[in-house]
């Protein structure tokens, strides 16, 4: 019987694990960036883009504009995926970190035909292949994105919670009499 419960537990928390979410990998890119008057603004165009089930013909863009004297807290933009159907995927900016050569971007507000294949967020990576450093403006840097959707961990109701709290306490006091 112990055996039997153990299998059932199993199979229900297998069927309760979302499936991963979806990915777009842009190989390489180049990235444009302007400034004028103290605004920053970096833009990717139709870049070349892969996301399994989402055709061969995908094209990425990317923009991120900026106040050049605070960066992160006045970062604005947006992320779109095109394919021969149109739009796919758009996000509007919700936040930016900077690593070494890495440039961490999250989006959200996601829309169009993909949009619940990668959740409430899409978070891109974006690694600059000739380092990061302060932008220079009329420049252009080759740079690489890998964008995965994340969804939001939902919370254990508390009578979900208890109940399987006693079923596992239960099975245990069971293994422990025979």
């Amino acid at each position: 019987m112990f055996k039997f419960a153990s299998a059932a537990l199993s199979a229900a928390f297998l069927l309760a694990v979302p499936a991963a979410a979806a990915v777009i990998d842009v190989p390489v890119a180049t990235g444009f960036y302007l400034e004028t008057e103290g605004t920053g603004d970096f833009l990717i165009d139709s870049a070349d883009a892969v996301a399994d089930g989402y055709g061969e013909s995908l094209l990425a863009d990317l923009s991120v504009v900026f106040d050049t004297a605070s960066p992160l807290t006045t970062a604005t933009g947006s992320f779109t995926l095109r394919g021969d159907e149109g739009e796919l995927l758009y996000g509007d900016l919700s936040g930016v970190s900077f690593g070494d050569d890495l440039v961490t971007l999250s989006f959200g507000n996601l829309t169009g035909a993909a949009a619940a294949a990668f959740g409430p967020l899409l978070s891109v990576e974006m690694f600059f292949f000739g380092g990061f450093e302060l932008p220079i403006d009329g420049a252009s840097y080759e740079v690489s994105l890998f964008a995965q959707g994340g969804e939001a961990p939902a919370p254990v109701p508390l009578p979900a919670g208890i109940v399987l709290l006693g079923s596992g306490l239960a099975a245990l006091a069971l293994r422990r009499r025979r």
